[in-house]
């Protein structure tokens, strides 16, 4: 077996969960979760790799934290022009960011803003989905316009917004991508069938050069309207403020 810490990575799919790889080694996972917990874990891992037992090197007693911490990757796509900005099982991020927040919401946010996401001040999104995925997109468009903001769309997508009562403007590809330039869009969601994601790398990769965010799954791009509508707007705390302060 293994005496320390190993990195799992793992993916869910379904009901299932897969074992990709395991490796017997530390990740940059470790400092992360030291922060979130309070607890020096490559420490107590050492005193262990040198014979100590777990139960007596793990505290008594240590509050549980409350606060919530979101990991955010971090990319360097823009540095590499052309490189494959579509992300699969392997490791392409070059960081990871942390947001943090007695709101869950706002931990999201924060965890993108600090990963380098910046919105610009337009008020406008654009939404296209698969179809599997529209009901989602619905959500996240009515979101978007309750915060105020104007919703385009692809003309299929556009047609089923219209459908459900949400009033949307037809955006086609080439307006995307000048729109994005001039970063006249605060967002863009882009859940694409397979056949279409030559097309979603694309915008992708322009909402990268400009500075758009964009979103490819209806997972994260959900996590970011819904944050954006129940963020309470609280300050920025050091981290250890949030340990002395929060209790973590």
């Amino acid at each position: 077996g293994i005496v320390g810490i190993a990195n799992v990575q793992v993916a869910w799919w379904g009901e299932e969960v897969y074992v990709l790889e395991l490796n017997p080694r530390a990740s940059r996972t470790v400092p992360y979760l030291s922060k979130a917990t309070g607890l020096p874990l490559a420490e107590l891992a050492a005193k262990v790799l040198l014979g100590r037992r777990l139960r007596e090197v793990l505290p008594s007693s240590h509050p549980k934290p409350r606060v919530y911490f979101v990991k955010e990757p971090v990319f360097s796509f823009t540095k590499l022009p052309g490189a494959q900005v579509l992300v699969g099982p392997e490791m392409r991020s070059t960081g990871e960011a942390a947001g943090v927040s007695p709101n869950p919401y706002e931990a999201v946010l924060k965890g993108l803003w600090a990963a380098g996401w910046r919105m610009p001040e337009a008020k406008a999104a654009y939404f296209s989905a698969r179809d599997s995925a529209k009901p989602e997109v619905l959500e996240m468009a009515r979101a978007a316009r309750r915060l105020g903001y104007e919703v385009f769309a692809s003309e299929e997508t556009a047609r089923y917004l219209r459908a459900h009562g949400l009033e949307a403007r037809v955006m086609g590809d080439e307006e995307l991508a000048e729109a994005i330039a001039e970063r006249r869009l605060a967002c863009v969601v882009d859940v694409p069938e397979p056949e279409g994601v030559p097309r979603a790398r694309r915008a992708l990769w322009n909402a990268f050069l400009y500075g758009v965010p964009c979103f490819l799954t209806p997972t994260h791009s959900k996590a970011f309207w819904v944050s954006l509508e129940e963020a309470s707007g609280s300050e920025p705390l050091s981290l250890q403020e949030v340990h002395r302060v929060l209790g973590a």
